[in-house]
């Protein structure tokens, strides 16, 4: 979780554009039950969100995958009712376990996750609009970012999520795809998975509903996952998440008809494991030829709450065949009452290391998926504060979202919770376009993304060149330092120590003492060297031009730094020490000779005895002579030292990359305003 916060998508999933100006982007809300997409659009300079899956309230796909026979999408899925499957998003640490944890019917998660989402690419792929302007391509780019509960749990393994989607995805991109008449070309697709705790946000973003200067929780509610984020100043402050979603409701209704739960209420408060074995062991009762089906269940649901979550159809009856027997139930307030209030639901956990003390992090049964949804909006609460001071945030504004929000009782238990009234919270209603919030979002925050990779691979082509100007002096200074510290070492301190030391009588004594130059000398003459050269400064005031060149408009000063000192000990302990032999810096015996003919007439060899006299005759000449003694060593010293200088570069540039990511990232909320500001043509 930490290592995705500190790296770019980009960077994070292994995937990155080609081309940035050619490709299209997808925002795909991979929800239970239903799903949405939507692709983001640039046409001169106007960001557009155009909806790919549906039209209107009565159209939305209902999605689900099947045997190898039937793979169908849509509203043809009510043909095969026994093979429907509306809620099958499992976490991919279990979806991955042995291929899948197993289902009803043998078929497992995953396989059920692959087959659905290449059934909803496949799709996809036939609607010509989502290749865009196509000429002089061979092959186009579509990234696809999909939505991911906000909890750890999912975040954690988002890359095996993106691995499992990903995989699914070979079959379409062998295949050309014709967008006209002997028009054809290839695709090539990446996942990228999302957060749509902040796709949510980002979407109210772009319906202008969000100030950037206010404390916001935004609440996604759907059919599998509840989530939040909560914004303050423009930016995420937490994100919470639970595995509890509308679809509960529909699996308890089934089994109120199912089991005959309405007339026997009582029976309704039993243990979630004791309904499932019942519900089993009944199952083979059910007539599926007749046309029940969860799908219609749904429906029935929205039916009662309507599409403003208040009750359209008073004359609302569901039917099944049992025993080749007719029966209906009348979809009223006490049937509703029941699924919601009194039937106890199980909610999987959503956190692994993170404590959660309303039970996020570990599986638990409720009395009632009211209880549940009250439990999340707890956890959602507990969220609001700072994380410096822990201090309790004061929330201006809750924007509810998602097609789960729409029901009154959500609505009523997020009041109570947050006291909306008292503490003078705005409550801003579920729009018609909630169901579509998600999918907008995610395509909008996948056009903010590319943006932003945009114009970092824009501002890093500048700093490589500005650094690429001063590099000689860098590698100069850094060689400098290492020559005076060799100097220092080698020729002063330990040759008076070899000097002092009577038992090291022969130059093989003091020649085989090895030597490590000290990093953080080297660090800190280079750091005293970029100051005096204000190479860190230049960089800044790149990175500030660039904000008020990006941003004109924007009301307040965005104050990153890059900052030296980390830039420089970054690499601490990732450097390897260097280790000097002075025997090959002075090379052979005979430049030994040479050097300290001065004793005398007889033959100074490697193994000759010195007295402490002549040894310090050899100390007081080396020191006169520096210039000249580093001068004929100058080229084994520069070929010891080279490794050194080329990796202490490429770790500064590394880091300044880094550091180069941390400001991008950090401009997220500015780029997100900033596409508002394009779709509004300000830009």
């Amino acid at each position: 979780m930490d290592k995705m916060k500190k790296e770019t998508i980009w960077k994070y999933f292994g995937v990155k554009p080609k081309n940035p100006d050619q490709v299209s982007v997808v925002g795909i809300d991979f929800g239970a039950g239903e799903l949405t997409a939507c692709l983001a659009t640039l046409r001169y300079k106007e960001l557009g969100l155009e909806d790919l899956t549906v039209d209107n309230y009565n159209t939305r796909w209902a999605y689900t995958a099947y045997n190898d026979e039937h793979k169908i999408i849509g509203e043809e899925v009510i043909k095969y009712p026994e093979e429907i499957y509306t809620n099958f998003k499992k976490n991919p640490e279990d979806a991955v376990e042995n291929y899948g944890v197993k289902m009803e019917g043998g078929l497992t998660y995953r396989y059920l996750m692959e087959k659905t989402f290449f059934c909803l690419v496949r799709n996809l792929l036939k609607n010509k609009i989502i290749f865009g302007d196509c000429r002089g391509q061979q092959e186009k780019e579509i990234f696809l970012f999909v939505g991911r509960p906000s909890s750890n749990a999912w975040e954690s393994h988002a890359k095996e999520y993106q691995e499992i989607l990903q995989g699914s995805l070979h079959e379409l991109e062998a295949k050309e795809w014709e967008l006209e008449p002997g028009v054809k070309i290839k695709v090539k697709l990446y996942v990228i998975v999302y957060s749509e705790a902040e796709a949510a946000m980002a979407s109210e973003y772009y319906r202008e509903h969000m100030d950037a200067k206010e404390t916001i929780v935004v609440i996604d509610g759907g059919s599998s996952t509840f989530d939040c984020v909560t914004v303050k100043n423009g930016k995420v402050i937490y994100e919470y998440s639970r595995q509890v979603g509308a679809g509960m409701i529909e699996k308890n209704m089934f089994d109120i008809c199912l089991l005959d739960l309405d007339k026997e209420a009582e029976r309704a408060s039993m243990s979630v494991d004791q309904r499932r074995r019942e519900h089993l062991a009944n199952l083979s009762k059910i007539d599926f030829n007749e046309g029940v089906h969860t799908i219609e269940l749904r429906k029935r649901k929205e039916d009662y709450f309507g599409p403003d979550g208040k009750r359209a159809y008073d004359d609302n009856r569901y039917s099944i065949y049992i025993n080749s027997s007719r029966k209906r139930w009348d979809i009223d307030h006490d049937f509703m009452d029941l699924a919601i209030r009194k039937m106890p639901v199980r909610v999987e956990r959503s956190y692994l290391d993170e404590e959660d003390r309303f039970g996020g992090n570990h599986t638990e049964d409720y009395a009632s998926f009211w209880d549940a949804i009250q439990a999340f909006v707890l956890g959602a609460k507990a969220r609001c504060i700072e994380k410096e001071t822990q201090k309790e945030l004061k929330v201006d504004r809750i924007i509810l979202t998602g097609g789960a929000t729409v029901m009154p009782f959500v609505q009523e238990i997020v009041k109570e919770v947050f006291q909306v009234e008292q503490n003078q919270i705005q409550l801003e209603q579920p729009s018609l376009t909630r169901r579509f919030s998600v999918s907008r979002g995610l395509a909008y925050m996948g056009y903010v993304e590319l943006t932003k990779y945009q114009e970092q691979m824009k501002i890093k082509q500048y700093i490589e060149k500005k650094l690429e100007a001063v590099r000689g002096k860098i590698n100069h200074q850094i060689r400098t330092t290492c020559k005076e510290e060799i100097w220092k070492e080698v020729y002063i301190r330990q040759i008076e120590q070899w000097v002092e030391n009577s038992s090291m009588k022969t130059l093989h004594d003091w020649v085989q003492i090895t030597y490590h130059i000290p990093i953080d000398v080297v660090r800190s003459d280079l750091g005293e060297f970029m100051k005096r050269e204000q190479i860190i400064k230049e960089l800044n005031q790149i990175l500030k031009e660039n904000f008020h060149k990006l941003f004109p408009k924007a009301d307040s000063e965005y104050e990153y730094q890059m900052q030296q000192e980390e830039i420089l000990t970054a690499f601490e302990g990732e450097l390897k020490q260097i280790q000097i032999y002075l025997f090959d810096l002075l090379d052979t015996k005979q430049k030994i000779r040479n050097l300290f003919r001065f004793l005398g007439s007889r033959e100074i060899g490697w193994n000759t005895e010195l007295s402490k006299e002549e040894k310090i005759k050899i100390q007081d000449h080396i020191k006169r002579h520096k210039q000249e003694i580093l001068n004929k060593l100058g080229t084994q010293i520069d070929s010891k030292t080279q490794e050194a200088v080329s990796r202490i570069y490429t770790t500064i540039l590394q880091n300044i990359y880094q550091s180069l990511e941390d400001y991008i990232e950090g401009l997220t909320p500015y780029f997100i305003r900033g596409a508002t500001d394009v779709k509004n043509g300000r830009n």
